[in-house]
C-alpha cells in the first residue's frame, strides 16, 4: 500500500528537479550569451557558474542540468605559458568528474585555433577532450560542424544554430535614405594577429580606387598592434585610429558614420563583428571562410575575397568603392533584412530546442519545448540552415527591397 511516506520521499526529488539549472561558463558577462539566451527564462533555467569547483558542488547536490562551455581557451589563460598544460589537465579531470556525476557537457566552438598567448598543446589537450566527450558540440556554421566531425565528434552530437544578430540588444539602427558618394570604411574590434589587420593595411595601400575612399576607421582595443604599419596608408586614405574598448552607447554613432564594415580574418568559424555590422545595415567586405558565406548571402556575398590574400581583398574593396549610392541603399536593405532574419528571439528559440533535444535543460522545460525542425548538423548543414524559419523571414524581407536592383548589382560587381 502506498502511504504518506512514499509521497514524502518524492518531494525532495521534485524540489531538486525544479531547482535544476543549465550552468553557463564563463559567467554571463558579455553580449553573446544574452543573445543566445533571449528566449530563455534565465532566472528559472540558467545559472552562472563561478568556476568548475562551483559546478562540481552544484552537480553533487543535483541542481545542475548541464554545463554550457564557451571560449574554452579561458580555462588555460591568462596563466603563464609554462603552467597552461597543468591547467588544461586539471580542467579535463574536473570535467570528467562532472560527466561521472551525470552532468551533460556542451561546447560552443567559437574559434578554430587558440588565441595568441595560449599554448597550442594545452589548448589541443582540452579541446580534444571536449570534442570527444561533450554530449553536444554546438557551432554557428557548417565550418564549425565540419571541424567537429574531422576531430571525431559523432554527427549525432553536433548541432548548428547560427550566430544571431544584435537587433534589440544594441541601440537600434535607422534605415538610411541616401547612399554615400565617398565610402567610409570601418574595421571594428580588438586587434589580434588572426584578425589580419596587416592584410587590411596592405589591401588599402594597394587598392586602385583609394583616392575615392574618404575614410577608414580602425576602432577597438589595441591588444596586439605591435608591427602594424598604419603609416603606409598616409596619403591613400584618411585614417582614424580609436584604440579603446568602444562603449555600447557609442555604437550607433560609430556605425552610423560609416558605410562598410571590413574584416580580414586569417581564421574564423563565425564573426560577431559581421553580425553587428549587419544589425546596423552595413554591408561587409570579408574573407570567404568559416560561416561568412552562410551569413553574407545574395548580393552581400559579392564582397567576399580569398582568405589571406591582400590583393584579393584590395579588389573587393575596389568593388565596394565603385558601388553607386542607389546600389549601396539596396545593399543596406539586404543587410538589415539579414539581421532581421537572424533576430535573437528567433535564433534563441532554435537554440533552446537544440539544448532540449540533447537533454541539457531542466526536464520540465525540456518537455514543454516542441522543436520545429531537426537541429542536428546533418539537416541544417551550410546554407541549408536557411530552409527553416530564418530563410522564410529573409525571403520575405528581401522581397521588400528592390529586387531588380539586387540582380543588377549582383551582375555588375562580380
Amino acid at each position: 500500500m502506498i502511504g504518506p511516506t512514499f509521497f514524502a520521499g518524492l518531494r525532495p526529488r521534485r524540489a531538486r528537479e525544479e531547482s535544476r539549472r543549465l550552468g553557463v561558463y564563463p559567467r554571463l558577462n558579455g553580449q553573446y550569451q544574452a543573445l543566445m539566451l533571449e528566449a530563455f527564462d534565465t532566472k528559472a533555467t540558467v545559472v552562472e557558474v563561478r568556476d568548475l569547483s562551483d559546478a562540481l558542488a552544484r552537480a553533487r547536490n543535483g541542481t545542475l542540468s548541464g554545463l554550457w562551455i564557451n571560449f574554452d581557451d579561458k580555462f588555460v589563460v591568462p596563466r603563464r605559458r609554462e603552467r597552461q598544460m597543468m591547467a588544461a589537465r586539471k580542467t579535463v579531470r574536473t570535467l570528467s568528474r562532472l560527466k561521472k556525476l551525470g552532468v551533460p557537457l556542451m561546447l560552443t566552438l567559437h574559434n578554430e585555433k587558440p588565441h595568441d598567448g595560449c599554448d597550442p598543446k594545452a589548448f589541443g589537450h582540452l579541446r580534444g577532450f571536449l570534442l570527444q566527450n561533450a554530449d553536444l558540440v554546438h557551432g554557428h556554421s557548417s565550418a564549425a560542424a565540419a571541424l567537429a566531425q574531422r576531430s571525431g565528434t559523432p554527427e549525432a552530437r553536433i548541432g548548428v544554430v547560427p550566430h544571431p544578430s544584435y537587433l534589440g540588444h544594441v541601440p537600434g539602427a535607422t534605415a538610411r535614405t541616401a547612399g554615400p558618394e565617398a565610402p567610409r570604411f570601418l574595421s571594428f574590434g580588438a586587434t589580434r594577429r588572426y584578425k589580419g589587420h596587416d592584410l587590411m593595411i596592405e589591401a588599402f595601400a594597394t587598392m586602385r580606387e583609394a583616392p575615392r575612399v574618404a575614410h577608414l576607421t580602425v576602432a577597438g582595443n589595441a591588444r596586439e598592434e605591435g608591427g602594424l604599419d598604419f603609416a603606409r596608408l598616409s596619403g591613400r586614405v584618411t585614417l582614424d585610429r580609436d584604440a579603446r574598448v568602444i562603449p555600447e552607447a557609442e555604437l550607433p554613432a560609430l556605425f552610423g558614420a560609416h558605410d562598410w564594415a571590413v574584416l580580414a580574418y586569417r581564421s574564423s568559424l563565425t564573426s560577431g563583428a559581421a553580425m553587428l555590422a549587419l544589425s546596423f545595415g552595413l554591408p561587409v567586405v570579408a574573407p570567404d571562410l568559416g560561416g561568412m558565406r552562410e551569413v553574407l548571402t545574395g548580393p552581400l556575398a559579392d564582397f567576399l575575397f580569398a582568405p589571406g590574400d591582400a590583393g584579393a581583398m584590395a579588389e573587393a574593396l575596389d568593388r565596394a568603392t565603385r558601388v553607386t549610392p542607389d546600389d549601396w541603399l539596396t545593399l543596406h536593405g539586404a543587410a538589415l533584412a539579414r539581421a532581421e532574419a537572424l533576430r535573437p528571439a528567433v535564433v534563441s528559440q532554435d537554440f533552446k530546442a537544440l539544448l532540449a533535444r540533447h537533454a541539457m535543460l531542466p526536464a520540465p522545460l525540456a518537455r514543454a519545448i516542441q522543436p520545429r525542425k531537426d537541429l542536428t548538423h546533418g539537416s541544417i548543414h551550410a546554407p541549408q540552415e536557411l530552409q527553416g524559419p530564418h530563410g522564410q523571414d529573409l525571403a520575405q524581407a528581401v522581397r521588400r527591397v528592390q529586387h531588380a536592383r539586387l540582380q543588377d548589382l549582383s551582375l555588375e560587381s562580380r
